[in-house]
């Protein structure tokens, strides 16, 4: 795997093109290494590479950086990349469904109800249909999300009431509801594959903007020492984060 400082010096050079795989990839690996750094002057070498050649795809993990950082150097560096990268899309007018340089469109409000909730922060826990629930990941876990999501624990006031005075609550609903998502979203992955029919457009444009929410998500919450792990845990599980249906 190349270094940062060769990566750095391959986005400054004129053949780098973002839309390309390999360079997305090259990407990928820079943004990581600013997710988890805390130096200064590397955070600086990073950002202003990203703002001369960085895609809308690192807006993610600048505007999570930018929302947690208390250190008035490095949040400026933050914004000035955004505006750095904002300024390369020329023409480019922001919609309700892509306002990216917007702090508030970054959030993800919940609205899948509290028993529902519970169900969300089990399967971020580890809890399926064969395993056990770890209780104090779970109260962990919810007080990380209870705040960035607007979750209203009402009548509760803590999560570990709502766990512990919800009898009703029946994870198998919620499990079952995750596991048909997934294996249609595997079927029709074979059926790409196997047809070379790729993805429709907006299929492809709404897949991107829930990675991109996921990815702010992991970022700002402090999630990004097991990346791979949450961001898969989280697109899967904010499949409930919608009211249940009315039976």
């Amino acid at each position: 795997m190349l270094d940062k400082k060769t990566i750095i010096n391959l986005m400054y050079r004129p053949g780098w093109n973002s839309d390309q795989e390999d360079c997305r990839d090259l990407e990928k690996i820079l943004v990581q290494t600013l997710r988890i750094s805390d130096d200064t002057t590397e955070i600086l070498e990073i950002c202003e590479a990203l703002g001369m050649k960085g895609s809308l795809f690192v807006t993610p993990v600048l505007m999570a950086k930018m929302a947690v950082t208390v250190d008035k150097t490095r949040h400026s560096y933050f914004m000035a990349t955004l505006a750095m990268i904002m300024s390369r899309m020329q023409g480019w007018q922001p919609g309700p469904d892509k306002d990216f340089f917007n702090p508030e469109w970054w959030q993800i409000k919940w609205k899948g109800g509290n028993q529902r909730f519970i169900s969300f922060i089990a399967l971020l826990a580890g809890a399926g249909a064969d395993s056990a629930f770890d209780e104090g990941k779970m109260e962990e876990l919810a007080e990380l999300f209870i705040p960035e999501m607007n979750v209203d624990l009402d009548p509760y006031l803590t999560f570990k009431e709502l766990r512990l005075l919800s009898p009703d609550w029946d994870p198998s609903e919620d499990l079952k509801l995750i596991r048909d998502a997934v294996e249609e979203d595997q079927l029709m992955a074979q059926v790409h594959d196997e047809s070379l029919i790729s993805k429709n457009e907006d299929t492809q444009v709404s897949d991107n903007i829930m990675d991109m929410h996921v990815d702010y998500l992991v970022t700002k919450l402090g999630l990004h020492h097991d990346f791979d792990h949450y961001h898969y845990l989280l697109r899967i599980a904010l499949i409930l984060n919608q009211p249940k249906a009315n039976h």
